[in-house]
Formats: C-alpha cells, structure tokens, sequence
C-alpha cells in the first residue's frame, strides 16, 4: 500500500488496515500467528493494528461470554510489541520538539 504523507491516503489505509485486522482474525485466532501479522505492518500504522486486535479480540469474548480472558492475555502478549513502538513514537516527538532532556526517563533510550 502507498505510504504517502497525505492524511487522506493515511486515512484510507488505516480503515483497511484495520479491516484487514479484522478479517485475518475471522480466519486465525492462532496467538504466534497473530502477532507475526500485526508485527509485519509498518510501524507508522502498527498500533493501528493493535488496536484492531484488541477491539476484535474483546467483543468475541464479550459475545461469547469469555470474561475477557482472550483479551487478557492478548494484552500480556501485546503490551511489549506495542510499548516500544509508543515509546520510539513518543522519543521521535520529543526529539522533534526540542525536548532531548526528557528522553533519559525512557528505559529503551538508555
């Protein structure tokens, strides 16, 4: 897909993309599976990906009267992907701005 900088074209591929979720999980609910899928999106749009995953995972446990116990261990598994790329999003923004001296609070930057 085309990566260009405009917001419509970002737009458009962060709601396929989260179809694009959506769909592969209706075929796969393999764990290991999963996150090599959503780890191979680009991580510009990963947590978008996450996200996704999340929001599906949740209500089929909600449906399905799971306790959100799929959801749970989703999000133990998740959380490490998913922190780094927050935190690299959050070091590049402080980077940008000019706010160098906060970026020693971050474990990964040390």
């Amino acid at each position: 897909m085309n990566l260009s900088g405009s917001v419509s074209a970002n737009m458009d591929y962060i709601q396929r993309l989260f179809l694009s979720v959506q769909d592969f999980m209706q075929k796969s609910h393999e764990p290991g599976e999963l996150m090599s899928f959503l780890d191979a999106e680009p991580p510009r749009f990963r947590s978008v990906a996450y996200e996704s995953a999340s929001m599906e995972i949740g209500m089929m446990d909600l449906i399905t009267g799971n306790g959100l116990n799929n959801w749970k261990l989703f999000y133990h598994h998740a959380a490490r992907s998913i922190l780094f790329i927050w935190t690299l999003a959050l070091d590049g923004h402080l980077l940008k701005s000019g706010y160098r001296r906060f970026l020693t609070w971050n474990p990964c930057t040390r």
